[in-house]
C-alpha cells in the first residue's frame, strides 16, 4: 500500500520518492566563515561526508556555526523531461539552507532530510552550483566554555542545573556530531 500526503500549499500529491534516475553529489568543498569560538581557516575537500568533528582540525570539536558545502554538477539533457528533483541528504546535523545557482531553494531541518527543487531552477547540460549552508548545535561551544572555565551562564532569577540539581557542566560531553553525514543525491521526479 502506497502512503501519500497532500500538500496544502502546492495542492499536489507527494509519494515516497523512488526513481531510476538519480545522481550522487560528490567533490564537496567545505569552508567555515561564521561561528564561535574559533573559525577554522582551512577549506576541506572530504572524500566522503562525515561529521566535521572527526576532521583533522581540532577547532571543529568546539565549533558552533555554519559550514558552507559547495559542489558543481551538470545534469544530463535527458533530465529536462522531469518535473524536478528531490535533493536528499542521508543524515544532517542540524539544518541546511539550499542554494542552487544563486537561488534560495529552502531549508532542510527534519527527517527525511529532503527538499523538492523544480527542474526549471537548473541549467540543463551546464554546470549547476550548489551551496548548502549547514548549521550545527551550540553544544560544542558550551562544552568549550565549560572546559576552559568561561562564565557564560548569566540568567536573571534562574540558574541552570542538571537532572540531579547540580550545576550544569558540559565539560565532560563528547563532541556532538555536526554537518552532513553520508551521501547527498538528486532523485528525479517524473
Amino acid at each position: 500500500m502506497n502512503t501519500f500526503s497532500k500538500s496544502k500549499v502546492e495542492n499536489e500529491y507527494h509519494f515516497p520518492v523512488t526513481s531510476k534516475s538519480n545522481l550522487d553529489l560528490t567533490n564537496w568543498s567545505v569552508s567555515f566563515k561564521e561561528g564561535e569560538p574559533f573559525i577554522p581557516a582551512t577549506t576541506f575537500n572530504p572524500k566522503e561526508l562525515t561529521s566535521w568533528t572527526t576532521w583533522q582540525d581540532s577547532t571543529l570539536n568546539w565549533y558552533n556555526g555554519y559550514g558552507n558545502y559547495q559542489t558543481t554538477i551538470t545534469l544530463p539533457e535527458a533530465w529536462k523531461q522531469y518535473k524536478g528533483v528531490y535533493l536528499k541528504i542521508e543524515d544532517l546535523r542540524e539544518t541546511a539552507n539550499i542554494n542552487l545557482n544563486g537561488v534560495d531553494c529552502g531549508t532542510i531541518w527534519a527527517v527525511p532530510f529532503e527538499i523538492f527543487i523544480p527542474i526549471v531552477k537548473f541549467k540543463i547540460g551546464q554546470p549547476n552550483r550548489f551551496i548548502l549552508k549547514v548549521r550545527n548545535l551550540s553544544a560544542n561551544q558550551a562544552r568549550y566554555l565549560d572546559t576552559y572555565g568561561v562564565n557564560w551562564k548569566h540568567f536573571y532569577d534562574a540558574n541552570i542545573v542538571d537532572i540531579t540539581y547540580r550545576p550544569f557542566d558540559a565539560s565532560k560531553w563528547k563532541p556532538v556530531e555536526s554537518g552532513i553525514i553520508g551521501k547527498v543525491k538528486l532523485v528525479a521526479i517524473e
